[in-house]
């Protein structure tokens, strides 16, 4: 989100173009979301990890600079892949946790998920000028993937089959 913006305060128009990826994110998110209404995979596990993949579109369109359609293209993968991890992981959080244990867990994920974006965003100015803004989206998106991929080596994960 910091190098997104910068990468767009540099040009004409900027504050709008950068809301108009956000915008593209925003309805990836409702497409993606509607998806979830529906889709029940059988791995929802392995598919919740597979869905967080396209997250990585929009820091790797921003670092190779592709052309601003192909970061809005970018920006609606993003947000169609993180709400569907958002509808799987959930929902797999309400199934699988036993009630006594679901608020604990939840903690876990709050502080994992969104409590450390803070200093994620510290980092992120200071990472980018020491190895370039388009360098650290690059490294920002390979991480996405090299997570996410990491996540589902153990067997368990990957053939939790959904209850």
């Amino acid at each position: 989100m910091v190098l997104g913006a910068w990468h767009f305060a540099h040009v004409s128009r900027g504050a709008s173009l950068w809301g108009g990826v956000l915008s593209g994110m925003g309805v990836g998110s409702v497409i993606g979301g509607l998806i979830g209404l529906r889709w029940r995979p059988t791995y929802a596990l392995r598919a919740a990890q597979l869905t967080f993949v396209p997250f990585a579109a929009l820091p790797a369109a921003l670092a190779i600079s592709l052309p601003y359609a192909a970061c809005v293209c970018a920006a609606v993968l993003a947000g169609i892949g993180s709400a569907l991890f958002g509808v799987l992981w959930e929902t797999l959080l309400a199934r699988e946790i036993p009630a006594g244990l679901r608020a604990r867990i939840g903690a876990y994920d709050a502080f994992g998920s969104i409590c450390l974006l803070p200093a994620g965003y510290a980092l992120a100015g200071p990472m980018a000028s020491l190895i370039g803004a388009d360098g650290m989206l690059g490294i920002s998106g390979a991480f996405v993937v090299l997570a996410t991929i990491t996540a589902l080596l153990p067997r368990t994960i990957r053939n939790m089959r959904s209850s």
